[in-house]
């Protein structure tokens, strides 16, 4: 087989490589890099080399807090742990994880071979998610041994494995009883390994050590966390679990959003269930905002009365102020933001 080994950027989605990321949501990649790294002892279970994994995630990524909905990180079955496509557990997997612990280099692959037992137990995994729970909605598989990641399309393992006749005979025969034993260990030696070692077929993965990021992430210059942003990216809910990264031109970052309007002068409030924007109240008016500052130059200066048909703004003197101020401010915005996006 033809091996072909991916970086964290080279893997992410162009428009989702090219968003930015909060300096809050970096912050807490760091912290819970530290933390990670910092319990990971080489001699201890698997098990509680997955808790630590499961941990990390949820409290970077899968934790609903920063997403608004929380994508379920659990163990299933005899799958180490999946990241489920929803709230709760009942949802289907969307990612499937087989974890090692660091020691255990006979049983991990390595970016020269994938035919050892932890591709073999992913095809399993995978094989058993496909059937058994009639899940066709896996978007990745990872195998890990929380230093090293290798992460593949689901796409891929459902084209070179799962939808090949051969293999899909072999792995029914076995998991109906057809062959002389249904031990995972028949799986893996006789049907997965010989499989691998025969396929021909090109495999890309991504892969990535997070050894190789240590120094930038404990590195006090802030500066310097640019190189950490496609490593944050790629084990996001965006990538791992395939969403549409944001790309429409008219949303706006809800910060940005509400920092304009307080810019401008203006607030959003409810009015009957709906959302209204409308001039600061008395009390609450910046005298440095542009909508105040402009009111205020209109009135100094008289420029009503150079409007020719003055009335088309408000009945009163304060409703024209305030619409022809409104709709000045709002031209120059335009232009602000169109020249920004031109740049």
């Amino acid at each position: 087989m033809l091996l072909t080994t991916r970086t964290p950027a080279e893997s992410l989605e162009k428009t989702y490589r090219l968003q930015s990321v909060g300096r809050e949501q970096i912050e807490q990649f760091k912290t819970s890099f530290v933390k990670l790294t910092g319990l990971i002892d080489e001699k201890e279970s698997e098990e509680n080399v997955k808790d630590h994994l499961m941990d990390f995630l949820k409290e970077v990524y899968y934790n609903g807090a920063a997403l608004g909905d929380a994508y379920v990180v659990a163990p299933k079955g005899k799958t180490d742990f999946v990241i489920h496509l929803g709230k709760t557990a009942d949802s289907q997997a969307g990612v499937l994880f087989e974890v090692k612990r660091p020691a255990n280099k006979g049983e991990m692959i390595t970016r020269q071979n994938l035919n050892a037992k932890a591709f073999h137990e992913l095809l399993l995994y995978y094989f058993q998610e496909r059937q058994r729970a009639q899940n066709s909605d896996l978007r990745h598989c990872v195998i890990t041994n929380v230093y090293e990641w290798y992460i593949f399309d689901a796409a891929l393992i459902d084209r070179l494995f799962y939808r090949n006749a051969h293999l899909a005979k072999e792995y029914k025969s076995w998991a109906t009883g057809q062959k002389v034993s249904q031990k995972n260990e028949l799986f893996y030696n006789e049907i997965a390994k010989p499989f691998l070692a025969a396929l021909t077929d090109e495999i890309p993965f991504t892969y990535f050590d997070l050894r190789d990021y240590q120094k930038t992430v404990t590195d006090a210059d802030k500066a310097n966390d640019k190189a950490l942003l496609s490593l944050y990216k790629i084990l996001s809910p965006t990538h791992l679990l395939k969403l549409p990264a944001a790309t429409d031109s008219n949303k706006l970052n809800p910060k940005f959003y509400s920092e304009l309007l307080h810019i401008i002068g203006l607030e959003e409030v409810k009015d009957g269930g709906k959302k209204v924007i409308r001039r600061k109240e008395a009390s609450k008016r910046d005298e440095g905002s542009l909508l105040e500052n402009t009111i205020s130059q209109l009135d100094i200066a008289g420029k009503l009365f150079h409007l020719p048909d003055r009335t088309q703004y408000g009945p009163t003197t304060d409703e024209q102020l305030f619409s022809v101020a409104l709709e000045l401010c709002i031209t120059w915005v335009n232009r602000i933001l169109f020249l920004k996006l031109l740049e």
